[in-house]
């Protein structure tokens, strides 16, 4: 596309939109729409964002904290992860039009070479197990006895819960003065013995989900789909939880704990080398339609595993309102396996 119109793209974006489709909505201050900044621990609404509508500048978003800043095609690449060519069609252009070249496109970028993910520091490591210790304690106590409730409200079993070293933090704080910890729901994410991060279902405010500063990414669950013929890949860590719980004889479940968390072939191909079935259970609604076509290009043995839209006269959004609707997953779980073999 020729500069033109790339300025005049991200001149016309409603970016305040763009923002509250990622984290919510905001809080109105001037000329500024603030919201709490996902580049950094922000407990208090430091991105500012704008449409200019004041004058002929265009939209700007702004980290008033940590200093980041850009226009609707930065969010893209920084929140997203996009290319400049996907944010470009996110937006409505043509990457692909007039360049300034002749009418010709522009040749495409090669793709980076996927990078082996790592867990974080040992050091981290050892500090995360006095969390997860600390926070299952508080979980079972009186300052936890909301927190049970919902978790077993969501189908989870104590068995589960405790197993899995679920756990619940009465107090956002910095742990030994340096990693910030949300209040919250902690889910621990171990892997072959090593803790790769915590996620924190936070109480209130958005992203409902935060980790730990220091967390890493990983394949939660990843350890149980040694010598598995079926693995089911779920949104979130709780679907999984409550998944596992109902079908762990028959298959494994995993996550990487949220739709827009891509899957390094790299660094978690080898768990899945083995596994001939994996099957998609995500949300259906439009980021769960996205994350799964993300997964699903990840390898062939991929295959969607979708839930009914409704059961019993009640809404079907995901793994959890299914169970809470009285449906068997079991059963489900047992129909997407032979629908699969059947493929």
């Amino acid at each position: 596309m020729h500069p033109d119109d790339i300025y005049a793209l991200k001149a016309n974006a409603d970016l305040v939109a763009i923002v509250e489709r990622d984290l919510g909505p905001g809080r109105k201050s001037g000329v500024w729409v603030t919201f709490c900044c996902p580049f950094h621990d922000d407990n208090s609404p430091s991105l500012g964002v704008t449409n200019n509508d004041r004058n002929d500048a265009p939209p700007i978003w702004r980290c008033f904290a940590c200093g980041k800043r850009g226009d609707a095609i930065s969010w893209y690449k920084e929140r997203d992860g996009m290319t400049f060519e996907e944010a470009i069609t996110e937006l409505g252009g043509d990457p692909s039009a007039d360049n300034g070249n002749g009418g010709k496109p522009r040749p495409p970028r090669p793709k980076p070479i996927p990078q082996p993910q790592e867990p974080p520091p040992y050091d981290w490591h050892l500090i995360s197990r006095d969390v997860i210790r600390a926070c299952k304690d508080s979980l079972w106590s009186a300052k936890g006895e909301r927190a049970l409730d919902w978790l077993r409200g969501r189908g989870l079993s104590d068995g589960i819960i405790e197993d899995w070293d679920l756990g619940f933090n009465s107090r956002g704080h910095k742990v030994k003065g340096q990693y910030w910890l949300d209040r919250g729901i902690t889910i621990p994410n171990d892997i072959g013995g090593r803790c790769w991060g915590i996620n924190v279902r936070r109480a209130k405010g958005k992203p409902k989900y935060r980790k730990m500063s220091g967390s890493k990414t990983g394949l939660y669950g990843a350890d149980f789909l040694h010598d598995r013929q079926y693995a089911f890949f779920t949104e979130g860590e709780f679907d999984a939880l409550l998944l596992h719980q109902e079908i762990h004889e028959i298959a494994a479940v995993v996550t990487m704990g949220a739709n827009t968390n891509r899957l390094c072939p790299v660094t978690w191909g080898r768990y899945l080398l083995h596994v001939p079935y994996i099957l998609a259970a995500y949300d259906l609604d439009k980021a769960g339609r996205n994350g799964l076509a993300e997964l699903m290009g990840t390898s062939a043995r991929v295959k969607d595993a979708p839930l009914p839209p409704e059961l019993a006269g009640a809404p079907v959004k995901d793994i959890t309102d299914y169970y809470k609707a009285h449906g068997s997953l079991k059963l489900w779980a047992e129909f997407q396996i032979k629908r699969t073999q059947n493929v």
